[in-house]
């Protein structure tokens, strides 16, 4: 019992140590800025457009912020790099055991390829949710290039939770994204 409470103890202190090693909103890479807090009611809505034609502004949290903020980049930050600084997907973890760091460079990974399908931005971007507002209307062959970024033995790792848990069986589990003119990786 001894041995089973300090394994316990040592698996506690190691995923305290994982978090801790999280970017947060005092130490942002150059020329990124936190804003404001977000009401919770407004973050599922898509930000305020940005002023400044050179910046980038989403709804973000980052380890450590006591609610959604406004975050501003450069305009052409990587969409790679906001993933791995909002550690996107990280949240899957603790939804379904997969290894947050592995998680993040898949996140990172099919979104940088989704911009290279269909130009986008990001809106919304957390441990357990980014979500990308295109910038032309997407179409049926984007969706299907998009969903083959999808083998089905990843797909929930990869975020497509939402989807699956709507999708009726017919037609595209993808749908959605032509609808709404937005990808959204989720984990809850």
């Amino acid at each position: 019992m001894k041995a089973l409470l300090s394994l316990l103890i040592l698996g506690l202190v190691a995923g305290c140590e994982h978090k801790r090693n999280y970017m947060n909103s005092s130490n942002l890479p150059e020329n990124w800025t936190s804003g404001d807090l977000v009401p919770e009611t407004e973050i599922y809505s898509d930000p305020p457009a940005s002023s400044d034609a050179s910046r980038v502004v989403f709804y973000g949290l980052l380890d450590g912020d006591p609610g959604h903020r406004i975050y501003s980049v450069p305009a052409g930050t990587p969409v790679a790099q906001v993933v791995r600084v909002f550690a996107v997907g990280s949240h899957s973890e603790s939804s379904y055991g997969d290894n947050a760091a592995e998680t993040v460079e898949i996140v990172a990974a099919k979104a940088t390829k989704i911009g290279e399908i269909i130009p986008c931005h990001i809106v919304f971007a957390d441990a357990a949710g980014l979500k990308l507002r295109f910038e032309r209307q997407v179409t049926d062959d984007d969706i299907r290039k998009i969903e083959a970024l999808f083998p089905l033995d990843e797909m929930m790792q990869s975020g497509l939770e939402r989807y699956l848990s709507e999708w009726d069986g017919e037609g595209s589990v993808l749908a959605p994204v032509k609808e709404e003119n937005l990808f959204h990786f989720w984990w809850d």
